[in-house]
C-alpha cells in the first residue's frame, strides 16, 4: 500500500499498534453524517481515547469483516461519497455504538488503511535490511514488488488504495495530524539516512527535500499501479509485476541516487609548426 502526499507503502515501516493515548478531538462540522455530541466526554480540550480501543477488543473475525466492507465502500464511493449512516447499516453497527469504536468517518478510514500497513509489514520485517551501497536499491526494489503483489493478492488493500486515489486532493484533511503520515514520512527519512551512510543515496539536497521526492514518487507509484490492474486485470499485471516494480525503483534510483561526476574530457592536442623548417611538432 503506502501513502505522500498518499499514505502508501512502497518506504514504510511497520506502523504503531493503534494508539491508547488521547488524541485531539476533531470537528465533525460539514459532515452530516458525522453529526454527534462525543459521548465520551472531553477532558482538557481531548476526547478520551475509547474508540479505538474498544474497537481493538472486538475478535480478531469482526475487526476484519468491518474493515473489508468499510474499504469496499470508500472504494465505491470515495471518502466524501460514502455515507456513514448506510456504510453503519452495511456494517450492523448503530450510530451510538459506532462512537465506542470509531470518532468518525474519517476515523474509521484511518483504521482500515493503518490495518493494511500493519499486515503488509509483517511479510517485509522478515527482509534483511541493506548493509553497502550495492544492496540498497536491490533492497527497495524488493520491497517494492512485494507492497504491489500485496495490492494485488489482498483484495482490501486494492479497495482502499482505490479510494485514497480518487481523494489524493484531500488526503492531508482526512489524515490531518495522524500518526501514520508521521510515520511514513519518519521512515522515508530515516531509509534515506541509511542510503546516505552507505553511500546510496545523495547528500546534496536536504533530507527533508529527498524525503518529499521519496514519498511522491512511490505515492505516483501506487496511484499508477491501480489505474493498471482496474484497466488490464489481475493477469496482466501479474505477469508484469517485477517489471513494474523495477521502472518504480528505476525512477526513484534516478531522483535520490548519488550524481557521480562525469570525467573531464580529455585535452586536445594541439600541434605546431615550426616555420622555418616546416615540421610538425
Amino acid at each position: 500500500m503506502s501513502a505522500d502526499p498518499n499514505p502508501i507503502r512502497i518506504l514504510e515501516p511497520s506502523t504503531p499498534p493503534l494508539p491508547d493515548v488521547a488524541r485531539p478531538a476533531r470537528s465533525h462540522q460539514g459532515d452530516p453524517d458525522c453529526a454527534r455530541s462525543c459521548t465520551g466526554g472531553t477532558t482538557g480540550g481531548t476526547s478520551l481515547a475509547v474508540p479505538r480501543q474498544s474497537f481493538a477488543r472486538l475478535p480478531q473475525e469482526r475487526r476484519a469483516e468491518i474493515l473489508k466492507i468499510a474499504a469496499e465502500e470508500f472504494s465505491a464511493h470515495g471518502f466524501h461519497g460514502t455515507s456513514y449512516n448506510r456504510l453503519l447499516e452495511r456494517l450492523g453497527i448503530g450510530k451510538s455504538s459506532a462512537y465506542h469504536y470509531f470518532e468518525d468517518k474519517a476515523d474509521l478510514l484511518r483504521a482500515a488503511v493503518m490495518d493494511r500497513y500493519q499486515a503488509f509489514f509483517e511479510g517485509v520485517a522478515a527482509l534483511k535490511p541493506p548493509e553497502a551501497a550495492s544492496e540498497f536499491w536491490p533492497f527497495i526494489d524488493e520491497v517494492n514488488l512485494r507492497g504491489f503483489r500485496f495490492m494485488l493478492e489482498d483484495p482490501t488493500s486494492a479497495a482502499l488504495m482505490e479510494c485514497l486515489r480518487r481523494e489524493a486532493s484531500s488526503l492531508e484533511q482526512i489524515f490531518v495530524d495522524d500518526q501514520l503520515l508521521a510515520s511514513i514520512d519518519r521512515y522515508h527519512r530515516e531509509l534515506l539516512s541509511l542510503g546516505q551512510r552507505l553511500g546510496a543515496v545523495r547528500t546534496d539536497l536536504p533530507i527533508e527535500h529527498l524525503a518529499f521526492l521519496s514519498k511522491t514518487i512511490t505515492s505516483a507509484g501506487d496511484q499508477a499501479f491501480a489505474v493498471e490492474f482496474r484497466r488490464d486485470g489481475a493477469a496482466k499485471v501479474t505477469r508484469r509485476l517485477r517489471a513494474i516494480a523495477a521502472e518504480w525503483t528505476d525512477a526513484l534510483r534516478r531522483l535520490l541516487e548519488p550524481k557521480t561526476e562525469a570525467a573531464p574530457p580529455p585535452k586536445r592536442r594541439t600541434h605546431t609548426f615550426r616555420r622555418a623548417k616546416g615540421v610538425k611538432t
